[in-house]
């Protein structure tokens, strides 16, 4: 890190969420953009230019390879995620991967080993836990609040024309909703109950073979039950709710990207305001300049045995249902 001040990161991605990193990315203070990677250099000059990046860089290796840069955030679509998490840390680079964080546990395990031999920080990127909202909920229900966590129900559906060739629907670029959408049910119920002891599902396919509706059952420790649905043919309020034995909290919707909650029991209920700052994803980029300034391996509120559990559970659900991407690693 230059002056062991500033954190420089790289972004590997030109999409939409590469986007939103980028304008978050600007607006913390002790966070840089050195440079952008994509396959494509007109593509990387187009962001750069964007964004007031000076550097614009293809292909992805040389981004990776360039030693001014202190931390790769990966954007890409699914299945290239393994091969540039690897590439990156046996560069010596801090990661942050976008979700899900490979396509099976295996991949994984294998990216989350070699961090550890490497003394590197790895994370998975999913905002969701970071953001006021939830912080203020998980302290809520660790006070006792609404009394011992019970019930979780949360719904992610969202509307998607279909599309063969497009990476929701495509098994080669990992698609489905499980993996997209479904991910951010699974990690935040497991961000309040712990890792599940069993997992069972439901899914609908479509032509190509990729999950478009999902029905989850979790059981946790405690006793504690998650039902769960999500796709995308179809709209609902996107809300998250956590039931406990004298009262509950309802994340309002969108639940991913939450400024509010309902508190309540049976005699009352009350709306609490969290607003969160910038595009929401200010919030996990800061914790991972803090982790890494602090020299951690990973962030307590996202940790890398949650990132693994995560995808055995997800592995789980595909294993029931006859579903595996062409490009994983078995």
């Amino acid at each position: 890190m230059k002056g062991h001040n500033t954190l420089r990161w790289g972004i590997i991605s030109t999409g939409i969420i590469a986007n939103h990193m980028a304008e978050a990315i600007n607006q913390v203070p002790g966070s840089e953009i050195w440079g952008v990677g994509s396959r494509n250099i007109s593509t990387a000059k187009s962001f750069a230019e964007k964004y007031h990046i000076k550097n614009a860089l293809a292909p992805y290796s040389e981004l990776i390879n360039n030693p001014n840069v202190d931390v790769i955030y990966i954007g890409v679509p699914n299945p290239f995620h393994y091969e540039l998490i690897i590439e990156s840390l046996n560069q010596g680079k801090h990661v942050l991967c976008e979700k899900p964080f490979t396509l099976n546990a295996k991949e994984a395990r294998e990216c989350i080993d070699l961090a550890r031999k490497k003394k590197l920080f790895l994370m998975e990127a999913m905002w969701t836990r970071f953001f006021p909202v939830i912080q203020e909920i998980k302290r809520l229900i660790r006070d006792g609040k609404i009394g011992r966590l019970r019930q979780i129900t949360g719904d992610f559906l969202i509307e998607r024309k279909y599309d063969s060739k497009h990476r929701l629907y495509n098994l080669d670029l990992g698609g489905g909703a499980l993996l997209d959408i479904g991910i951010y049910l699974l990690s935040t119920a497991q961000f309040f109950a712990g890792k599940p002891e069993n997992v069972e599902g439901v899914a609908k396919m479509c032509e190509t073979g990729a999950d478009v509706m999902d029905n989850l059952t979790l059981q946790y420790p405690d006793d504690v039950n998650a039902a769960l649905v999500c796709g995308f043919p179809g709209h609902k309020p996107q809300e998250f709710t956590l039931i406990g034995a004298r009262g509950y909290c309802k994340i309002q919707a969108p639940f991913f990207k939450p400024s509010s909650f309902l508190l309540g029991n049976q005699k009352e209920e009350k709306v609490h305001e969290l607003p969160f700052k910038g595009n929401g994803y200010v919030h996990m980029i800061e914790a991972v300049q803090q982790s890494v300034q602090k020299g951690e391996t990973e962030n307590s509120m996202m940790p890398l045995e949650e990132t693994l559990f995560q995808m055995e559970t997800m592995d789980a659900l595909r294993k029931q249902w006859g579903l595996s991407y062409p490009a994983e690693k078995q």
